[in-house]
């Protein structure tokens, strides 16, 4: 166990256990962008959105369309910034929903999923620690 005096305050503040902290707030992150996130954006937003718009329409591009918008709306009302993250959001939800449509139409539900869930967790990784 590391303990330093810090000097400022006159006090002994053990850095171990917040090293600890942070290693444990570091994976729970992780954990989120790469298990949580992708499973639950490409269930709204792919899976969701795909059943809606197959009763209006049989059009893929009204699918990829409104896939696209809801998700880089949904990241702009989470994260707050517009510029970046609109337009990597975008993308983003322009290659999920594609490959997801694409997919689901080649080789069944469960493929579009596992491969929508496989490129947005990769993405995201890319976007957090590249």
């Amino acid at each position: 166990m590391l303990v330093f005096t810090d000097f400022t305050t006159a006090e002994s503040v053990d850095y171990s256990s917040l090293l600890v902290q942070e290693r444990k707030t570091h994976f729970v992150h992780l954990l989120y962008l790469v298990f949580f996130s992708p499973i639950l954006e490409t269930l709204i937003f792919c899976v969701f959105i795909y059943s809606v718009c197959q009763r209006i329409t049989e059009n893929k591009y009204i699918f990829i369309l409104c896939s696209t918008l809801t998700f880089s709306t949904f990241h702009l009302v989470k994260e707050g910034h517009i510029g970046f993250i609109l337009l990597y959001t975008s993308f983003g939800g322009l290659l999920f929903s594609y490959n997801y449509q694409k997919q689901i139409r080649r080789h069944g539900k469960s493929i579009a999923i596992g491969t929508t869930l496989f490129i947005h967790a990769a993405a995201n990784l890319a976007v957090n620690f590249v």
